[in-house]
């Protein structure tokens, strides 16, 4: 048997004077702790399966013992157990990292950049064995840390539908932990989400450590991202939406306000905000397009001033955004609100948005919200903007299109959170015949869908004629065109 040669990468220390990573040539990377041994054949083999499987990044150096949790759980409190990280040296030029090489921390800290934008793993046997001695003050580790992941990040059992009642167990949890770890600022403003949150208190603005989570905002002439959005007389909710973009932990992009013929003031809050005034109400369609014809961003993202970002959104689909993917999206956690004043409290969890990408499923139904996903600007050269005739599911009309120019890719991370009201609180709650209208509408438009994909025509009858009995309604009229077929398509009876 003809014997492999042997991998080739650079080894570099952490914590360190400096980091340079520009000029490495080698396809790898190894970061271990000062003097620390290192195990070569499990580097080798580790090394291996990063260059020849280029669905891997990295490999993490956690080991596990009887504590052992969740990976991103793991890194928040056990960082001095982390010895090395082994790395694809492209990608990790792609991690938009702001390491502070001399950080303590440093090695941890990087672990948790990767697994924050690409799916790091937990090595199989160890890479290196080494020691290191922490500051007893990890403020500056755990906060950030904190604000890199999800809570379904650092407890999967959370992604679980029927478990997403325990969300407050959870984050106590991890305030107990934290404490016992001296992490005293942290475990504090846990439990006070934690209380607001059992207590329906919560009004949705996260976290709160009494210190600015994002990092001083980069203001260019080209921003990566350009964040749309709509609001209409709601003025303290769309406070709550501009705070979770102030928490954001990729600081590169723009805010467009479009005041959709609002009567109370609007202004920017920064530099990086620009506010458009409708002299009339448009429309969620109409007032994104406004957005839409001043945005600069290589990227486009949505956001309605009734929802919020999580802190690491941006930052998670920026990285697979930069990797060469056009289109990416998100998972997103529900909680459901009571609509006491201008700016509701929680009053429950829903089961979160968390789906793959099917084809099939997606031209049945929309099941990704707005704020989720982030896609290249330059698809809107090859398609229009929103349908301004459309007073619902105008999202989904327009993913439809951009989706059969660039395939989605879907992170299966949460980073958003809709904040669903329970008493009123939408525009069109009573008009919920526009709903199947505009199903059938669409169907119609995309008959080209159908022709490519065997079977999906009778499953759009069926689904539109089981939701039209759901709710107790007529086939809706607008599905007549669409029943008639066309050339290559036959006309279904039977509707009316």
């Amino acid at each position: 048997m003809q014997e492999k040669d042997a991998i080739s990468l650079t080894l570099m220390e952490l914590p360190a004077p400096s980091l340079f990573i520009e000029n490495v040539a080698d396809p790898l990377i190894l970061f271990v702790l000062p003097g620390a041994e290192i195990d070569e054949a499990s580097v080798e083999a580790h090394g291996r399966t990063l260059l020849e499987d280029p669905t891997r990044v990295a490999w993490i150096d956690l080991p596990t013992d009887a504590h052992a949790y969740a990976l991103g759980l793991d890194l928040l409190l056990r960082p001095e157990h982390v010895t090395a990280v082994l790395v694809r040296t492209d990608l990790l030029r792609k991690a938009s990292t702001h390491l502070s090489p001399s950080d303590p921390f440093a090695l941890a800290s990087l672990a948790v950049e990767l697994l924050r934008s690409f799916p790091a793993e937990r090595c199989n046997t160890s890479l290196a064995k080494g020691s290191t001695t922490l500051p007893s003050d990890r403020s500056v580790y755990v906060e950030p840390t904190l604000r890199a992941f999800a809570f379904e990040d650092l407890y999967p059992i959370l992604r679980q539908p029927r478990s997403q009642t325990r969300l407050p167990s959870a984050i106590q949890d991890c305030a107990s932990r934290l404490q016992k770890l001296n992490a005293t600022n942290a475990a504090a403003a846990l439990r006070d989400w934690a209380d607001a949150l059992l207590g329906g208190t919560d009004r949705g603005m996260g976290l709160d450590f009494g210190t600015s989570a994002g990092s001083t905002p980069q203001i260019s002439e080209s921003p990566a991202i350009s964040v749309i959005i709509p609001t209409k007389n709601r003025p303290r909710l769309l406070a709550r939406a501009l705070h979770s973009l102030e928490k954001q932990t990729f600081q590169d992009f723009e805010i467009i306000i479009v005041n959709d013929g609002g009567d109370k003031p609007v202004s920017a809050n920064g530099p990086r905000t620009t506010v458009i005034h409708s002299g009339s109400s448009r429309g969620p369609s109409g007032a994104r397009n406004m957005g839409l014809r001043l945005a600069r961003g290589k990227y486009i993202g949505f956001l309605d001033d009734d929802d919020r970002l999580l802190p690491h959104h941006f930052q998670t689909l920026i990285s697979v955004l930069n990797a060469g993917n056009r289109i990416a999206f998100t998972d997103s956690r529900v909680l459901m609100e009571n609509e006491t004043d201008d700016l509701p409290v929680a009053s429950g969890i829903a089961p979160p948005f968390q789906e793959t990408y099917d084809p099939m499923r997606f031209a049945l139904e929309n099941r990704i919200p707005i704020q989720a996903v982030l896609f290249e600007r330059a698809l809107l050269d090859e398609t229009d903007g929103f349908d301004e005739s459309l007073r619902v599911l105008e999202d989904w009309e327009l993913w439809l299109r951009l989706f059969a120019l660039a395939t989605p890719i879907h992170i299966s991370r949460v980073t958003s959170e809709v904040r669903s009201r329970t008493e009123g609180g939408h525009a069109l709650a009573d008009h919920p015949d526009l709903f199947p209208q505009a199903r059938g509408e669409i169907y119609g438009r995309t008959l080209q869908l159908e022709e490519m994909t065997p079977g999906l025509r009778e499953k759009r009858v069926e689904h539109l004629h089981r939701l039209a009995q759901k709710h107790g309604q007529a086939f809706p009229q607008s599905a007549r065109v669409w029943l008639q077929g066309n050339a290559k398509l036959p006309t279904i009876q039977g509707y009316r």
